[in-house]
């Protein structure tokens, strides 16, 4: 926005504006990261393992929040593919991108899935690697998803 000769206060309204609109779900495929991170507790991580329980995470405004819980990878990746689909826009207005930790094959399936119900190319959605910082806290095999609402 700089080298387009915007001012940095509209810069700053700008990246207000869009941080409102911005959306990003986390499927996370084992729970402990989670209790290591001290996000959860032991009793949870326990029970938790037990029941194969895979929680979906969000961030709002600047927290990561639990979203929902499903039974299975298999159940907890459906429903963010669910989610996506509920709430991004189609066409490249949505900025739709994917993120994964050690999991870039099944990233890449889940994308040639949504992007054409997106209306939008498969070339065009960026795929990238998870931060160490955030794996730190969520562990490989998580799968994330972040668009921009309307």
């Amino acid at each position: 926005m700089a080298d387009q000769g915007m001012e940095a206060d509209e810069i700053i309204q700008r990246v207000l504006e869009m941080s409102s609109r911005h959306r990003i779900y986390f499927a996370v495929d084992t729970l402990e990261f989670l209790y290591k991170g001290g996000r959860i507790g032991a009793a949870s991580a326990l029970i938790g393992s037990i029941l194969q329980m895979k929680p979906i995470l969000t961030f709002r405004e600047g927290h990561v929040e639990p979203f929902e819980r499903q039974h299975t990878h298999r159940k907890a990746v459906a429903r963010l593919c669910e989610v996506v689909l509920n709430e991004c826009p189609t066409g490249p207005e949505s900025m739709f991108n994917f993120m994964h930790g050690d999991a870039e094959e099944e990233a890449r399936q889940i994308v040639a899935e949504l992007a054409p119900k997106l209306l939008i190319p498969v070339a065009s959605v960026p795929i990238y690697d998870l931060t160490p910082a955030i794996l730190t806290h969520s562990g490989p095999g998580v799968l994330c998803a972040s668009f921009f609402v309307k």
